[in-house]
């Protein structure tokens, strides 16, 4: 009983308690630090490449309405033209092959993101251990 105790600990820990060897990154927030920082030559701004009416006129889900919803709208398409043998041939295989590889370099761009925001973090947490730069929690609000 002890192993499956310690095993389901692991797995779903007491939201309650902090996990001691991570940094908190607030992901629901959006970035804490300037998007911009550490860019001499600025940065490319991501863009939708469907606009919000665009993809509620395809009648895409919620779940699949982000960055790579115009590969998943010619992967319906591709779906929905070709026959039922055709599908069973993989007639859309290469559409389907683009959307999850649009899916993969989203993911891969997001897990850079949050990656950046931890350094970020740990970054002006050793400046603020050397005294380098004012600890943002201490500061008292004046309004």
């Amino acid at each position: 009983m002890g192993i499956a105790y310690a095993k389901f600990q692991e797995m779903w820990p007491d939201p309650r308690q902090k996990m001691p060897s991570q940094l908190e990154v607030d992901f629901r927030n959006g970035p804490t630090f300037d998007p911009m920082l550490g860019f001499p030559n600025g940065r490319k701004e991501r863009e939708m490449p469907l606009t919000h009416d665009e993809m509620v006129d395809a009648r895409l889900p919620f779940e699949n309405r982000d960055y790579c919803a115009h590969k998943y709208v010619h992967y319906l398409q591709c779906m929905t033209e070709s026959g039922f043998f055709a599908k069973l041939a993989g007639k859309c295989d290469h559409d389907q092959h683009e959307y999850n590889d649009c899916m993969k370099e989203d993911t891969i761009l997001r897990w850079k993101e949050w990656e950046r925001e931890r350094r970020l973090l740990e970054r002006r947490k050793r400046r603020i251990a050397k005294g380098l730069e004012p600890d943002p929690s201490l500061q008292t609000q004046t309004a």
